[in-house]
């Protein structure tokens, strides 16, 4: 037996308990007992080490084990071989060896490049199983979704349009852009803009009438390369171009090609039109 406040280790009485052994009571003796041969320190219990006697070995909360094994869940071996916490700021399951970056997300979170958030960052998406975030197929894609084709939004400053899941600079024939999307036209349209029915362009034998596709020109109106353009105002009708009058508007006759106020000299009116006099008359009427 030893006096206090001396211990008794090993038959010898010591100031202190070496390094492989811990302080602890027997029938009132203060004694030193050894530290589980894992241990290279340990405080309480034979089983709670303070450090690891193997190079090979990591501390994480009072146990020593292979470096291989890993340190348990949101935490990383520091040089010193021990298991501490992983930045909280980084929602980590597990870390690197610097603590600096994640290797793995708690389930709630989503993994990308050493991160873990709340969703997976642009031009990613998250997969069917698991938390890592998967690559967009193409970098023109803003977002995607379900698969790395699908995209659902492209990247604005690039002036980018979706079109069926796909980035596109222009849409294509039969489609309209809106708010970054392509948009199918009416039916009736060869091209269109602004909305599915405002027409800058018909399909098929139509005729772009404003911005509505129609069977002919109406009246006041005359055909330019599938477009209708408005008549001179004395015209009520006409065609090839907007002053060759084919019927006059109001009070006016047509002369010719022309709509005055009245017929000419060695001209009659019929109707509202403007007929040769015989070639004997300098006039004549009805």
């Amino acid at each position: 037996a030893c006096e206090a406040p001396l211990l008794l280790a090993a038959g010898q009485c010591r100031e202190s308990c070496p390094d492989w052994q811990f302080e602890t009571e027997l029938d009132g003796q203060r004694i030193c007992k050894a530290c589980d041969s894992s241990c290279g320190k340990c405080f309480g219990t034979g089983t709670n080490c303070t450090a690891c006697r193997k190079t090979a070995h990591i501390l994480d909360d009072g146990v020593c084990k292979h470096w291989t094994d890993g340190c348990s869940e949101g935490k990383y071996a520091n040089e010193d071989r021990l298991c501490v916490p992983c930045d909280p700021a980084l929602g980590c399951k597990a870390c690197n060896r610097q603590g600096t970056a994640c290797t793995s997300c708690l389930e709630e979170k989503f993994f990308w490049k050493g991160v873990c958030s709340d969703a997976c960052p642009l031009r990613t998406y998250p997969p069917a199983a698991g938390n890592k975030c998967l690559k967009c197929a193409l970098d023109s894609c803003w977002t995607c979704e379900g698969s790395a084709k699908n995209c659902t939004s492209c990247e604005a400053r690039k002036n980018l349009l979706l079109d069926e899941n796909e980035c596109v600079r222009s849409c294509p024939s039969r489609k309209y852009a809106v708010d970054g999307t392509c948009q199918r036209c009416d039916l009736s349209c060869k091209s269109c803009a602004g909305s599915a029915a405002s027409c800058t362009s018909c399909a098929g034998e139509q005729v772009l009438d404003e911005s509505s596709c129609v069977d002919g020109c109406p009246a006041g109106k005359f055909e330019v390369k599938g477009t209708c353009k408005p008549c001179h105002s004395s015209c009520a009708t006409c065609s090839e171009t907007a002053g060759s009058c084919t019927a006059c508007a109001g009070e006016l006759v047509l002369v010719e090609n022309q709509c005055e106020s009245s017929c000419p000299k060695g001209r009659f009116a019929n109707g509202k039109v403007c007929e040769l006099c015989h070639e004997t008359c300098a006039t004549c009427t009805g």
